[in-house]
């Protein structure tokens, strides 16, 4: 009896302590992709001393701050010409009209047109992944010049809640962040692998707790050939991704993760992570050389 007991306390454990355990560090956690949100370029022959295109471009900022599966970045492109944002976000302005049929200086701001041109393009290819064109309008609901005020809060950060383009640029914003969501949110989450030593086995890539990479997590290695082109027309036919291996995540800083090789090898910096559940077509080599197994003939 005694002997009994001690197994259904065996099984007890296994099946609600320890696999529950392990499944929740197997399982992939919500990764935060990297997003730069670049200003967006004024409007052609644009005069006024405020600047609209860094107002949308803060808003948007505020929007993706509130969403989950985002952490905002900032970089140079030009002193970094690898980037470490997965998606960058930028555009310009086309039409920014405060009151269109009134002078900005004797009527208060009650209507207003916005249209823009938005781009979402790789972090890591730089090719635009999204191109599309948003436009609204609003009237009334204004009771302050939008332009005086514009340029009293810049550049500690804009508040236009009471100018009659509020209204507007709210919608706009509304329409683009969840625009890009929908487009984005189905995207795999993406690391770069940062370092590599391969005296040890071991790989650093540049996702950390502050993207959600926990420790035991498990990705895929992937090599990407970006310029894959047709051979007839010459144009790009997308990204090429190449399954090299499969790492788990060991030690968890800030913004970068250190990992250990499991499965295949020969890794190499600017390689890509990918969590585990991506999809494996394109592999070079069989599953069972990732895991130092030899088929049986």
């Amino acid at each position: 009896m005694a002997k009994l007991r001690k197994n259904l306390i065996f099984w007890f454990l296994l099946f609600w302590v320890v696999i529950p355990i392990e499944l929740v560090y197997s399982a992939d956690s919500i990764y935060k992709k990297k997003v730069m949100i670049k200003h967006f370029d004024n409007p052609l022959g644009w005069t006024e001393e405020y600047n609209p295109g860094a107002i949308l471009s803060d808003k948007l900022k505020s929007a993706f701050w509130k969403m989950d599966g985002y952490h905002l970045i900032e970089f140079d492109p030009k002193t970094q010409p690898v980037s470490p944002a997965q998606f960058i976000i930028q555009g310009k302005i086309l039409t920014f009209d405060v009151d269109p049929n009134r002078t900005m200086d004797d009527k208060l701001s009650t209507s207003a047109e916005v249209g823009i041109e938005l781009e979402v393009v790789s972090g890591k290819t730089w090719k635009p992944l999204i191109k599309e064109k948003f436009w609204t309008s609003s009237s009334g609901g204004g009771r302050k010049n939008f332009g005086k005020l514009a340029m009293m809060e810049e550049p500690k950060g804009v508040k236009i809640d009471n100018a009659g383009v509020a209204r507007a640029m709210g919608n706009l914003v509304t329409q683009v962040a969840g625009y890009v969501n929908e487009v984005v949110k189905n995207l795999p989450f993406e690391a770069m692998i940062i370092a590599v030593d391969k005296e040890n086995d071991v790989v650093m890539i540049s996702a950390g707790s502050t993207q959600g990479v926990k420790i035991r997590d498990r990705f895929h290695v992937f090599s990407l050939d970006s310029g894959f082109m047709d051979p007839i027309t010459k144009q790009s036919l997308g990204e090429k991704w190449v399954r090299q291996g499969v790492i788990k995540i060991k030690n968890v800083n800030e913004h970068f993760s250190e990992a250990e090789i499991i499965g295949g090898g020969d890794f190499k910096q600017e390689y890509w992570v990918k969590p585990r559940d991506t999809s494996l077509s394109g592999r070079k080599k069989p599953w069972w050389q990732f895991h130092n197994l030899t088929p049986i003939q």
